[in-house]
C-alpha cells in the first residue's frame, strides 16, 4: 500500500514537472516572438530614418495610368464598334468587309498583347473628338487623305451635327413636357412623350450609324486601321453618350 502511494505521488510530480516545462516553453516562445517583432519594428524605423521617402523632383510627374486606362478602354470600344461595322459591311460587300474585319481582329490581338506587357506612356498626339480632325494637316498627311475624302467626311460630320442639334433641342423640350405630364398625372401625355423620346433616340442612333458608314465607305482599310490604332477617339466621335451628356448639361 505504501509503495502504491509513493508511485502515485511520483506520477503526480512527473506530470506537474511536464506541465511546468511546457508552460515555461510557451512563455519563452512568446517572449522570443515579442522580441523579434520589436526588433523588426526598430529596424523598420531605422530604415525609414536612413532612407526617407523621396518625393518626385520638381517638374516630374507620375505616369498617367488613369489616362492610359481611359485610352485603352476607348481604343477597345472603338475596335469593337469597328468590328461590328465590318461585320455589317461583310454582308453587303464580302471582300472589303472581310478585309477590314481581319485588320480589326489583328489590331485587337496587338492591343491585348500591349496590355499584357504593361502600361506604356503614350507619346502620340491626342485630338479632340469634337474637332474637325479631317482638316488637321498633320493627321491628313498621316492618313494620306485626299481632297475628296476630306470633303466627304466633312459632309457626313455636318449632317451628324445637324441631327444632334435637333435631337438635343427635342430631347430637352420633351424632358420638360414629360416631367410636367407626370406632375399633373396625365398618363396619356406621359406615354406620348416617352414614345417621342424613343423615336428621337432612334433617329440619333441612325445618324451615328450613318456617320460610321460614311467613314467605312470613304476611307480605305489601311486608313481606317491607322485611325483606329492611333486615334480611336475620332472614330467614336458619334458615340451616343456624348450627346446624352450634353442634353443632361443643358437640362
Amino acid at each position: 500500500m505504501l509503495d502504491a502511494s509513493k508511485q502515485l505521488l511520483e506520477t503526480v510530480r512527473t506530470a506537474a514537472r511536464t506541465k511546468l516545462f511546457h508552460l515555461v516553453s510557451v512563455m519563452l516562445a512568446l517572449c522570443l516572438l515579442a522580441a523579434c517583432q520589436r526588433d523588426q519594428g526598430e529596424e523598420s524605423d531605422a530604415d525609414t530614418a536612413l532612407f526617407p521617402l523621396v518625393s518626385p523632383a520638381a517638374g516630374e510627374s507620375p505616369a498617367p495610368t488613369q489616362s492610359s486606362e481611359q485610352a485603352a478602354r476607348a481604343e477597345a470600344l472603338a475596335l469593337a464598334l469597328a468590328e461590328r461595322q465590318a461585320s455589317g459591311l461583310a454582308q453587303s460587300r464580302p471582300g472589303q468587309g472581310e478585309l477590314l474585319r481581319d485588320q480589326m481582329l489583328e489590331r485587337r490581338r496587338e492591343v491585348l498583347a500591349e496590355r499584357e506587357a504593361g502600361p506604356v506612356r503614350s507619346t502620340r498626339r491626342m485630338l479632340s473628338p469634337r474637332s474637325q480632325w479631317w482638316q488637321d494637316q498633320a493627321l491628313a498627311t498621316e492618313l494620306s487623305l485626299s481632297a475628296q475624302q476630306i470633303q466627304a467626311v466633312a459632309d457626313a460630320a455636318a449632317e451628324l451635327e445637324r441631327v444632334r442639334s435637333r435631337s438635343r433641342h427635342a430631347l430637352a423640350t420633351g424632358q420638360r413636357e414629360l416631367l410636367q405630364a407626370l406632375a399633373t398625372g396625365s398618363a396619356d401625355l406621359a406615354r406620348e412623350q416617352v414614345d417621342q423620346r424613343r423615336d428621337r433616340a432612334i433617329d440619333l442612333a441612325e445618324a451615328e450609324a450613318a456617320w460610321l458608314e460614311a467613314l467605312v465607305n470613304t476611307l480605305t482599310a489601311e486608313q481606317l486601321a491607322t485611325l483606329a490604332r492611333q486615334h480611336p477617339q475620332l472614330i467614336m466621335a458619334g458615340a451616343a453618350e456624348r450627346s446624352e451628356a450634353r442634353v443632361d448639361r443643358e437640362r
